[in-house]
Parts: C-alpha cells; structure tokens; sequence
C-alpha cells in the first residue's frame, strides 16, 4: 500500500490549489469554520451584509410607503420594492458568482460570502445569554441583565425588553429552532439548490420579510409581497428543519421526538411566527413547553397569539430547557453536515 501512495502524482503546489474544492465542499468547510471559529470572526471589525440589507429596505421603505397613499398603491409599491432588491441583489450575486467560478483562488471568495451569510454559531451567544437572565443571574457590578425580545424570539416585533424570566427562556428556544431553519436549514438547502446565487437572493428575500413584516399595521398592505415571499422560500426549509429537530431529539436527554413530530403541523393560522411555526412546534413539542403565544407587553395588548406546542406542554420555561434547547440545537446542526454528506455521496453515484 506504501508503495501505491509513493506512485501517485500529488501536486501540492500553489497553482494546484487555484481552481479550489467543489462548491458542495466550500459551504461544508464554512459550517466547519462557522461552528469552530464563529465567535471569533464575529468580532471582526466588518460589517455584516445583513445591515446593508436591512439600511437599502428601509430607505426603499420610507420612500415608497407613504401614509397618505391608498391601500392598493402601497400594496404595488411594497412589490416594486421587492423587485428592485431582487434586481440589485441578482446583479450582485452574478458578479461575486462569476468572480469565485473565474478568477484563480476564487473559492476563497466564495468562503468568505459563505461566512459572511452562515448564522449557525450566532445563536448560540445570545441563548446562553438568555439561559443567564433566565436563571436569575447578574451581570457586572451586579447589574441586572435585559435582553432585548428581538435577539430572542422569531417573531422581531418588539424593540423593548423583557424581564420575565420565562419569557426570556421561550424566547430563546423560539430563537434557536427559527435560526436553525432560516439561518442555517434554508441556506443549506438554497445553496445545494442554486449555488452561491441561491443563498445571497434568499438572504435579501428573507431579511426584508422580517423588515417589512405585515403584522405590523402600518406595513400591512407595503409588506404583504415581502413576507410572503419570505414564506415561500422558507416553505420546504421549514419543514427540513421541524424534521431534523425531531430527529435530534433522539440524542438529547429528555427530549421526546415523537411528540415533536406531533407538534409539527401545529402551525396553523394565528401563529406568530408563521413561515418557522413548524420549527418551531417541533422544539416546543422536544421540549415539551409551549411557545410563541402571547406577545410581550411591549408589542401591545391588541395582538394575541395562539401558542405552539403540545397540549399540555409548559409556559413557565426555565434556564434548564435553554440548555437543552442548545443541545438540541447543536445535534440539528450535526444532523445538517451529515444529510450535506449523503448529498455529496448521492451524487457522486449518479
């Protein structure tokens, strides 16, 4: 067998290693370097596409949506909005696209976009975050800690904070099953789909849904198209993701996958959370708690929302199902890498 290894032709040189991986290997290399070093590339002094996302929606927004307009005119305008962020983010993803299939070393371009997009390690500090307050814990100098609703639930409604220790721990198993599905599921499943143009353009679909979301009144008839869209494309992830989670509840003590697998289709009309009520659900049903439901007091007494989970399940959510909505979650991602695998494998056979 030594002699073998001895016969073959690696070339280790630099310009070997120019054209680069295939790309199913680039994104799984980014996950790798995201789950290992996430933390740590977060506090680069770069800024994160998601806020020129979020600025470009909201100048469009301010122009576009006036009060004085009539339903059906902001109605046309909230999609032309849409379109002209699919415009400039299509133009966008063509270019990075043909610069990381072109240029030599091009893949590092790609990595870095993968980076840049991949939210699977960001969940993690705010959950711990919130399994802190929930646990009744202080921060420096004894200060009590507030964490703010829209780091912490999948709806982003509220700008306020919350002090209720089981609110803040709903919130963050909310947070972990809806980042597991649009921040990790969807653009795994975006990525295998379209390449490096899929997850760009479902990242801008799926930032400006949660900007212009319709719940709010004032964007009920501008952000109709937007969240729908979100919807849509969050359709089949969503779903991935419930079954993933049911399936990583196998391997977290505790946890009941059957009855998340109960809870998926709890995701009727009335939620909240709506395109990651499936998610959702399944982690509420592992977990056995109820989540989503009522709003904080921040969004206003005039929204109500059904709660997601099995009956029975429990509102009154401890720091305890924090840490096990983590490992939960951190199985989820595993059980990701692996279907990437079989994919990778499954192709090579065809």
């Amino acid at each position: 067998m030594f002699d073998r290894l001895m016969d073959l032709d690696l070339d280790f040189s630099l310009a070997a290693w120019a054209p680069g991986p295939d790309p199913i290997f680039i994104f799984l290399f980014a996950v790798a370097l995201d789950a290992v070093l996430g933390s740590l590339l977060r506090r680069l002094p770069l800024p994160h596409p998601d806020r020129f996302i979020t600025a470009f929606t909201f100048w469009l927004e301010r122009r576009l949506n006036r009060d004085m307009r009539s339903p059906a005119t902001r109605l046309i305008r909230g999609l032309i909005l849409v379109l002209v962020l699919l415009a400039v983010g299509g133009g966008l993803a063509a270019a990075v696209s043909f610069a990381a299939a072109t240029l030599p070393f091009g893949w590092i371009i790609a990595l870095a976009v993968l980076l840049a997009f991949i939210t699977q390690n960001r969940p993690f500090g705010a959950a711990r975050e919130a399994a802190r307050r929930a646990a009744g814990k202080r921060g420096p100098g004894g200060k009590e800690l507030e964490v703010r609703s829209p780091v912490l639930t999948a709806r982003k409604l509220s700008k306020g904070f919350s002090r209720d220790p089981h609110a803040v721990a709903r919130g963050a198993v909310e947070h972990l099953a809806g980042r597991f599905s649009e921040g990790l599921i969807a653009e795994s499943f975006w990525f295998v789909l379209l390449g490096l143009p899929g997850i760009i353009l479902y990242r801008i679909i799926n930032v400006c849904g949660e900007v212009l979301d319709d719940a709010l009144p004032r964007r009920e008839q501008f952000g109709f198209a937007a969240t729908r869209l979100n919807e849509a494309v969050t359709f089949l992830p969503a779903r991935l993701a419930a079954l993933l989670l049911s399936l990583a509840a196998l391997f977290v003590a505790g946890a009941r996958p059957l009855r998340a697998l109960a809870a998926m289709s709890d995701s009727g009309r009335g939620s909240a959370s709506r395109g990651i009520a499936w998610p959702i659900a399944a982690a509420a049903g592992a977990l056995d708690l109820s989540l989503s439901g009522p709003p904080l007091a921040a969004e206003g007494p005039e929204r109500t929302w059904r709660w997601i989970g099995p009956k029975g399940g429990r509102a009154r959510a401890t720091a305890l199902d924090v840490h096990r909505g983590l490992f939960l979650y951190a199985v989820g991602c595993v059980l990701n890498v692996v279907l990437l695998l079989l994919i990778v494998i499954g192709s090579s056979l065809i």
